[in-house]
């Protein structure tokens, strides 16, 4: 009898305590996972690997009475923590340090607004932009952009063929 009752408690336990075991598989191969120093996408997110620099790719300006919003386009994702206020200069003058960054799902669109009087330009005057550092998720250094006479309620494209600025 005592054989009996020993296999069946061995099954109970390990019938109870087998998820337990399961989890910590699961987390070790995390662990590892992580110490590869490979980035691991977020689930739905499309990013394979690109050949070539990260640059900005396009340009929308978009205004309000008081408001103008600026939606940046990246041929990459982009490190949210490499976006910092004082390394985008819009007319030679840092964004305020209150300026909220937003992200697509994918993380290659970066939008931010300022207010009008912060510029301290015309009504209708060209805006420069000016982003001084910025990395990709894969690590890539955004090489200074400097864009020159952008006009707000615009969209702007990169053409690689000209190497310039086109308004679309």
């Amino acid at each position: 009898m005592h054989g009996k009752q020993g296999l069946f408690l061995f099954l109970i336990l390990t019938f109870v305590f087998q998820p337990l075991f399961s989890q910590t598989a699961d987390k070790a191969q995390n662990v590892s996972r992580m110490m590869e120093r490979r980035p691991i996408p977020r689930k739905n997110m499309k990013m394979g690997r690109h050949e070539g620099n990260f640059s900005v790719i396009g340009i929308k300006i978009e205004e309000s009475e008081e408001l103008i919003v600026f939606s940046l386009y990246f041929n990459e994702p982009i490190d949210t923590n490499s976006i910092l206020g004082k390394n985008i200069l819009v007319n030679d003058r840092p964004l305020p340090q209150e300026t909220e960054f937003l992200f697509n799902k994918v993380r290659r669109m970066l939008q931010f607004s300022i207010e009008r009087s912060a510029l301290n330009a015309g009504e209708k005057a060209p805006l420069d932009l000016k982003i001084i550092y910025a990395k990709s998720f894969f690590g890539k250094i955004l090489k200074a952009s400097e864009i020159k006479n952008l006009e707000t309620n615009s969209f702007f494209k990169y053409s690689r063929g000209t190497g310039t600025w086109q308004k679309s």
